[in-house]
């Protein structure tokens, strides 16, 4: 007898382990985040006068974005229960994908990212295997700790320039972007732990504003952006980048900000937190053109 197609929703069968839909596994892995990765690498390289004909060039932004893909995806395994509270949208809690299907995928994204980092170089692919493990325990151990993850992802993020750079051996051209990239993103980092007080304090995730409050997490994020500024003018100042560098941090970073600063207040509720993380990250945009183009 003929065996009746299942009537079941796609999202209801992949919960039950038959059918993944390609959406949940796109939307877990944050593909916003990876446009941003794949960027800073091809970035990074560039700015070390790579051609964009250069095959390491592409190679290793590849090899980054499927490492953050990765990370991003067991990031959101361990955190399911906060999730719960503070994101239920997010593809596990909603039930679109089993956290055993979220496992398989990040394993797979992450040896993907570090085999295709070694294709590169063995430079680069020691480099791809170590942020791999360090985000891997970043998501494991110590994002629950307070500033010691947000000063891991920053660190990662910054990375990204350094590999892409390193990929056309001329690491040492990326550290300007790497240094201004880790003070943006650990001040966004402490932004995103301020939205995430209610899920982290029920399940005892001990991160900065959780364990201080939100004020001493708010000084952070303003020392974070004055040092960024400060930093943002040495390479002009230096000759290594010109004025349209600087015009472009002048008129698209400098406002954000200020406008951000100005926004972030204690018992500001989840929303306004969310909307100035998205703020943030869409800016991540023109701080990569004001590089590329400096």
């Amino acid at each position: 007898m003929e065996k009746k197609a299942s009537t079941q929703p796609l999202t209801q069968r992949g919960q039950m382990g038959w059918v993944t839909p390609p959406k949940a596994l796109l939307s877990i892995s944050r593909p916003a985040n990876l446009v941003i990765v794949f960027c800073s690498v091809a970035v990074g390289a560039a700015i070390a006068d790579a051609p964009f004909t250069h095959s390491a060039l592409w190679l290793a932004a590849l090899s980054a974005t499927l490492i953050a893909g990765g990370a991003n995806t067991i990031n959101d395994v361990y955190d399911l229960e906060i999730d719960r509270v503070n994101k239920p949208f997010r593809p596990l809690p909603a039930g679109q994908i089993t956290p055993n299907q979220a496992k398989w995928a990040a394993l797979v994204e992450l040896v993907s990212g570090v085999l295709l980092g070694w294709l590169v170089s063995p430079a680069t692919g020691l480099m791809a295997l170590c942020f791999a493990l360090l985000l891997f325990e970043y998501a494991r151990r110590w994002k629950r700790s307070v500033l010691i993850g947000n000063v891991l992802v920053s660190l990662s993020t910054a990375a990204a320039f350094v590999y892409g750079a390193l990929a056309v051996n001329r690491p040492s051209r990326s550290l300007w972007p790497a240094l201004l990239a880790f003070f943006f993103h650990l001040a966004r980092e402490i932004i995103k732990d301020m939205e995430d007080i209610p899920g982290d304090r029920l399940h005892q995730a001990i991160t900065l504003p959780v364990k201080y409050g939100e004020r001493p997490a708010i000084r952070i994020v303003w020392l974070a952006f004055i040092l960024l500024v400060a930093t943002s003018f040495w390479p002009f100042l230096l000759g290594e980048y010109g004025p349209t560098y600087m015009l472009l941090m002048a008129i698209g970073v400098y406002p954000v900000l200020t406008y951000t600063l100005y926004r972030l207040k204690p018992g500001a509720d989840a929303r306004q937190l969310r909307q100035l993380s998205t703020l943030l990250k869409l800016d991540m945009a023109v701080g990569l053109l004001a590089i590329y183009l400096g």
